[in-house]
């Protein structure tokens, strides 16, 4: 099964929530200091200052990858595994999945809300990064996936009734072994299996 760009696209940005949770921080105002803040900063003359520098550069962005990344878990939650298969090599390849978070960590380095231009060609790199992973089939490999339990592996495995033998990478919440059997949905190339 191939994903629906819009998919593609949500899983990529929910992708982005704990970068976005570090630009978030990046942006207090610490020489402010933090004791004459109140909610309503933006009224004139309440003697009180705001807490970020760019509240609405900077929140937008939690708000949209924090949305994203619990529509990405409700997709992967209703992935349907129907089909029966023997594992007969399962790899644990932790590392694997910290790969792919390179470019995610590049193109955060040094962004400034206050430089339009900057700010511009950190969308321009993240749209050619979602793109060349939306079209290389790699966007189900989200390294975040990691802080919620699931483990990505390189697997050999047979069809219930064919003992032809496949490779491929795999995902799961559970810790697997050789001669297991289990089910699986097959997304963008990557297995999603669980345990029968």
């Amino acid at each position: 099964m191939q994903l629906r760009l819009w998919i593609s696209l949500v899983i990529f940005v929910g992708s982005y929530f704990p970068l976005a949770l570090v630009l978030l921080i990046q942006d207090i105002d610490f020489a402010a200091g933090l004791r004459n803040v109140c909610a309503k900063f933006w009224a004139s003359g309440c003697g009180c200052s705001a807490v970020l520098n760019h509240p609405i550069q900077s929140s937008i962005p939690v708000f949209v990858t924090g949305f994203s990344l619990i529509v990405t878990m409700f997709i992967f939650g209703k992935v349907n595994q129907k089909r029966s298969v023997t594992l007969k090599r399962a790899k644990y390849v932790p590392a694997e999945l910290m790969s792919y978070s390179l470019p995610y960590v590049v193109s955060f380095m040094g962004v400034r809300y206050d430089d339009f231009g900057q700010t511009l060609a950190v969308c321009l790199v993240l749209f050619w990064i979602f793109w060349i992973t939306h079209k290389s089939g790699q966007v189900i490999l989200n390294p975040v996936l990691v802080a919620f339990g699931w483990r990505l592996y390189d697997v050999e495995f047979e069809f219930v009734g064919n003992p032809e033998r496949h490779n491929a990478l795999a995902l799961s919440k559970s810790i697997l072994g050789s001669d297991e059997a289990c089910k699986h949905a097959i997304v963008q190339d990557v297995l999603i299996l669980s345990k029968e």
